[in-house]
């Protein structure tokens, strides 16, 4: 479709002005982008649940897997952030608490928010959904449930244009977990921005002879780096997110086939019956 076609265009255009800092590589993938989903399924429940079936099972699981992964490691960094005594000291200088520790949480927020509604849209309103109305259906014959299945899994697969789209959300997902492992180690860079921290937890904890006196002009170039990294994560996030948005955009996509309990659209003739409600939340606006 036009749309698709534009919110590739946009994603390359991201992809061809990409910095460096957050570049990475497939030999970095988490674990999570390697689990497989293959089911075997024995006779005679085989006659209803076909390899079509079965492939769109394992797109769909890597998905809410993908999904639910970056949930919980946005948990555990909310922690960090939040709770932590380092994050937590209350003497940082206005441009370290501002552009340092104020930002990160901002972006943690930003980044936790998208992945949440994603997980509660997809799930709540379009698989539990589906899936629902399948096993209260009654069917005549296998060849009825057969059929029902396919479309239930097709809706769900097409409901927010997920195949078009998955591109971005993986480029978006790499950006959220390069986040998190910066997070995780920052306690040790904030330490060095502030003499009083490094005083406490670096000098006091090793040896004297083999630490440095803290240094004013290290710390400083410290700080720039750190400041540039969470600079760039963020305008990276943003662009992503901003060309996801469009790519949900039901008034500037080409519709595609939906059918819901009827075989039709749904009651206000979109196709797309989730875009608008999943655009609403990821944007802030009332469902």
């Amino acid at each position: 479709s036009s749309a698709a076609s534009d919110v590739y265009k946009r994603q390359q255009d991201i992809d061809s002005n990409e910095n460096n800092i957050v570049n990475r590589t497939n030999d970095y993938k988490s674990n999570i982008h390697y689990l497989m989903y293959d089911i075997s399924i024995p006779y005679p429940i085989n006659v209803i649940i076909n390899r079509i079936n079965i492939t769109q099972y394992q797109t769909i699981s890597r998905y809410l897997h993908l999904i639910e992964y970056h949930s919980k490691l946005l948990d555990e960094i909310w922690l960090e952030i939040n709770k932590n005594k380092i994050w937590r000291y209350t003497n940082y200088s206005s441009d370290i608490y501002y552009k340092i520790i104020k930002r990160s949480r901002l972006i943690h927020t930003r980044m936790n928010h998208y992945i949440k509604t994603l997980n509660e849209i997809i799930i709540m309103e379009s698989i539990d959904k589906e899936m629902s109305q399948l096993i209260h259906n009654k069917y005549d014959n296998i060849i009825d449930l057969q059929n029902d299945l396919e479309i239930k899994l097709s809706n769900i697969m097409g409901n927010n244009n997920l195949m078009e789209l998955m591109d971005i959300q993986l480029q978006m997902f790499d950006i959220i977990e390069i986040f998190i492992k910066f997070i995780l180690g920052l306690r040790y860079k904030l330490c060095q921005l502030d003499y009083n921290l490094y005083d406490r937890y670096i000098t006091k904890r090793g040896n004297p002879m083999d630490i440095p006196l803290y240094d004013e002009d290290e710390s400083l170039l410290k700080f720039k780096e750190i400041n540039q990294f969470l600079t760039t994560v963020q305008i990276r996030f943003n662009q992503h997110f901003h060309v996801f948005c469009e790519g949900l955009d039901v008034n500037k996509s080409e519709p595609q086939p939906y059918s819901n309990n009827n075989g039709v659209t749904d009651d206000n003739g979109n196709n797309w019956p989730l875009n608008e409600k999943l655009l609403n939340a990821l944007l802030g606006q009332r469902i």
